[in-house]
């Protein structure tokens, strides 16, 4: 005890600095110096609240099943009136009741000096009734011993410290410790039978075992039920399981054979409020040997130096709500114990014993029920987690596979607009309607078409921000749902972001089911409890109650599935919409190169793309040593047919010359038109002969075209063509071929158009 322990030689009031008569019996030291308050059964210490609890012990059950409508039981109750009863019980801090159950002795120790600071409890009761100094002096010794050669540090749940025997026909007792802020609590309380460790081990291993080699959950949990009440003498045992709602279910049960079954009754989540259930997390068990015992008060109330009342929550010894204890007595119990059923740090359920009489549990048998509490525990957990991982890897293959085929699809919208039916697939339901772009598509069992719209909108508003929405029983979220129960009672909703949300649905139908509560659920809250505060329930009579308008619950890995979903969803679209972007940007943007160098009139290049052309054509013909010709065109007499026929006209016979240059030569021939009624075309690997051969063609097909002009020699439009050819080892410029070009055109012209000329010059092959 941090090296510091009782020293078994001096009398407790001694060691505490009390400076009291050797004549006062240890009680009455407590009483007369540490106590100025009252040690009756009515002592109630000021520091506690006014509100008192109902902590059930009884058993809780399996499926997620809420009424959705009243029963005729629940007519003229005032809901909201017994809401806030029942909310005024959950608030009360049980962990800081301020004294204990009367089988026992607890003390509060400095940790450092060992000073004893509080003390609860009547040494008589440990002692046979006995009394006295020296018996007193002799327990006080035994433990400190058991402290001096303790190396715990009492962090945690409270460790075993030993046994110690008082007096020459004394009985044995059990002695445990913990740290509380600081300080260390004491319990001393009668010891039971102590079997062999190898007995205890091999009863565990055998129980464990005979656990193991059952099918199910129900049949493991009745296994247990059965051992418990084998090792700890319970006339009932029943494992107890929590659900989503609160409430719970018995789904298994030991008992005598004369005693009523409690096996599938439903309790209502009230019977065990949620700073109970938390209760049961810190402390695995919890035990009430007597029902009928008055509370024995920590003395003093608030200990030396604290602001506080003492936090009890390990404490074996800890008193009870007297509202619990009436719910209990309402029930015929006369003792209880509880072990916790835990799964993954939340509180599964419980395994709840009962008797009919006080019924003593010593320490050795609670740990061994604690221990098979655990192991049911982790077998709840094993399976549970085999269950959860394989429907996961089901619905991930599922997920799986439409998203690998989603990746490689063009439009991921319209994919998943046409494969519905495997959309359904990824979560278990009965029906699926998705919303793609304004566009309703729908399999199995689903709400009526006129029902989807306004559903649909009520879902993209109300699934915010999560962009997923589950529930057992839409009807209690959505009104309107009401009218079509039968198809779609439950719900997952997905959401998408975007412009234009996408939409999936799935749907359950609805499961009736009959719920057997061990009394009315819906009673109003009895005011007959102390001083008028609530009171537990009185009857426990079998009401049936027949749910609807819900569906079988969406398990933990079907939700997840939907987040999953939505999240890998959402980044697909995405990523088809960046890559949808992309290519648009790359279009417009070949679009603007186009039109950069292109003739946005004729669809030919423009003067841009024909400077260009040249200079990569010449380099080719100098590289290979090949002749580059250039075919230089003008329209004749342009001017006036635009002021005879206007500009629209005129524009329409420039596309077709340009039709006609576009479509004369090879596929490697470049043509362009250079401004105005002027065009010229590229002819690579051309010599001035073929450029001559290619011009007369294009001379002849604009002449056929048979566009009429009245100003023109022959009465319709024709042009005139100036050829030039060089090879580029010559001293010629690029630039010059087009210049010889241009100067052969206006020969042409000046010989009297509609003919075409070849330049002379120096250097022109």
């Amino acid at each position: 005890m941090d090296g510091c322990g009782l020293r078994s030689k001096l009398s407790m009031r001694e060691y505490c600095r009390f400076r009291v008569p050797r004549p006062y019996i240890f009680r009455q030291f407590l009483q007369t110096l540490l106590c100025p308050v009252r040690t009756s059964s009515t002592h109630r210490i000021k520091a506690r609240p006014a509100i008192l609890i109902a902590v059930g012990n009884g058993a809780e059950g399996r499926q997620v099943v809420q009424p959705a409508r009243a029963s005729a039981a629940t007519q003229g109750r005032k809901p909201m009136q017994d809401t806030v009863k029942r909310d005024l019980c959950a608030r009360e801090p049980i962990h800081v009741p301020g004294s204990i159950q009367t089988h026992g002795l607890l003390m509060v120790l400095d940790a450092g000096s060992g000073q004893v600071l509080q003390m609860a409890g009547d040494p008589r009761t440990l002692l046979g009734g006995k009394t006295g100094d020296a018996l007193e002096e002799q327990l006080q010794g035994e433990v400190a011993a058991l402290l001096r050669n303790h190396s715990r540090d009492f962090s945690g749940s409270p460790a075993y410290l030993g046994e110690v025997r008082v007096g020459t026909e004394g009985k044995p007792l059990t002695v445990t410790g913990h740290r509380v802020e600081g300080h260390l609590v004491i319990e001393i309380e009668p010891s039971g039978p102590v079997s062999p460790v190898a007995v205890v081990l091999s009863f565990v291993r055998e129980a464990v075992e005979r656990m193991t080699q059952r099918e199910g959950l129900e049949d493991a949990s009745h296994s247990i039920a059965a051992d418990v009440r084998a090792i700890s003498g319970f006339d009932r045992v029943m494992v107890y399981q929590f659900l989503k709602d609160g409430s719970g279910c018995v789904i298994a049960e030991q008992k005598l054979e004369d005693l009523p079954s409690f096996l599938h009754h439903r309790y209502p989540a009230s019977d065990i409020p949620r700073q109970a259930r938390e209760l049961y997390i810190r402390n695995p068990i919890r035990v009430i040997p007597d029902v009928t015992y008055q509370p024995a008060p920590l003395v003093p109330a608030i200990r030396p130096g604290a602001d506080e009342i003492l936090d009890m929550s390990h404490c074996s010894l800890r008193s009870v709500s007297p509202v619990h204890i009436r719910y209990l007595k309402n029930m015929g119990v006369g003792a209880s114990m509880s072990v916790s059923i835990l799964r993954k740090g939340e509180l599964w359920g419980l395994i709840a014993c009962h008797h009919g009489s006080p019924k003593l549990v010593p320490f050795e048998t609670r740990e061994i029920c604690q221990h098979l509490g655990l192991a049911l525990s982790h077998y709840i957990g094993a399976k549970d987690d085999a269950e959860e991982t394989s429907h996961g890897l089901d619905l991930g293959r599922a997920r799986d596979q439409i998203f690998s085929e989603i990746a490689t699809t063009s439009d991921p919208r319209a994919f998943l607009r046409e494969r519905i039916a495997d959309i359904q697939n990824l979560i278990p339901a009965h029906g699926v309607v998705t919303s793609i772009d304004a566009e309703t598509n729908l399999t199995g069992h689903v709400p009526p078409a006129d029902a989807l719209a306004p559903l649909i909108q009520w879902v993209i508003a109300t699934s915010q921000p999560s962009g997923v929405f589950v529930t057992d029983c839409l009807s209690e979220h959505y009104a309107a749902a009401g009218d079509f129960t039968a198809e779609a009672s439950g719900l997952v909703a997905v959401v998408l972001p975007g412009e234009a949300p996408l939409v999936v649905l799935w749907f359950r139908a609805e499961q009736v089911e009959e719920v057997f509560w061990a009394g009315n659920p819906h009673a109003a809250v009895d005011l007959d409890g102390i001083d008028g505060r609530p009171g537990p329930r009185k009857s426990f009579d079998l009401w049936t109650e027949t749910v609807r308008a819900r569906c079988r619950p969406w398990s933990h890995v079907e939700v997840e599935a939907a987040h999953l979903l939505r999240a890998r969803a959402t980044l697909v679209l995405q990523e088809f919409q960046i890559r949808h972007m992309n290519a648009q940007i790359q279009a417009s943007n070949a679009r603007l190169s186009a039109m950069a160098r292109t003739d946005e009139l004729t669809g030919l290049a423009n003067r841009r793309s024909l400077g260009e052309r040249l200079q990569q054509e010449w380099a080719r013909a100098a590289r290979y040593a090949r002749s580059l010709a250039a075919v230089a065109v003008d329209v004749d007499h342009f001017k006036k047919f635009n002021d005879r026929f206007g500009h629209p006209a005129g524009d329409d016979c420039l596309r077709q010359v340009a039709g006609v240059l576009g479509a004369s030569g090879r596929p490697t021939d470049f043509a362009a038109r250079t401004g105005g009624e002027e065009f010229v075309i590229l002819l690579p690997e051309t010599d001035l002969a073929g450029a001559r051969v290619i011009a007369e063609e294009v001379r002849a097909s604009v002449e056929g075209l048979c566009i009429d002009h009245p100003d023109s020699v022959g009465g319709t439009v024709t042009v005139s063509i100036g050829i030039a050819a060089a090879d580029p080892d010559s001293i010629m410029m690029p630039e010059d071929l087009l210049e010889e070009a241009d100067r052969a055109l206006y020969t042409a012209k000046h010989e009297g158009r509609n003919r075409v000329a070849a330049a002379t010059s120096r250097g022109m092959s």
